[in-house]
């Protein structure tokens, strides 16, 4: 085992050999791993969810433009009856919102 740096007591308050409550280099060295591990992990966690929320606000900003452009169609077609251009020129509106 490697060079002996701290020793916990034991359960009876004693304190004890290199095979129980003994932390050595290997086992700070394996924490401190273990702890930057967990640190990379969550900035790649927390990265994720920033990513996801800005999709979402994309997606929903989409959303608005596409219920804009529903409302303004539904108007046009209860006012009256609009030309296939007029019809094709708004479905490729939807179309470039959808596409986002």
């Amino acid at each position: 085992m490697g060079n002996k740096i701290l020793t916990l007591p034991s359960e009876t308050g004693a304190e004890t050999g290199p095979e129980k409550g003994v932390l050595t280099a290997a086992d700070v060295q394996e924490m401190k791993l273990l702890i930057r591990n967990t640190t990379v992990y969550y900035t790649y966690l927390e990265n994720s969810v920033f990513r996801m929320q800005k999709q979402l606000a994309d997606l929903s900003e989409a959303l608005a433009r596409l219920e804009d452009r529903m409302s303004a169609v539904e108007t046009s077609l209860a006012n009256s009856y609009p030309s296939r251009s007029e019809l094709e020129s708004e479905f490729n509106k939807i179309y470039e919102i959808l596409s986002v």
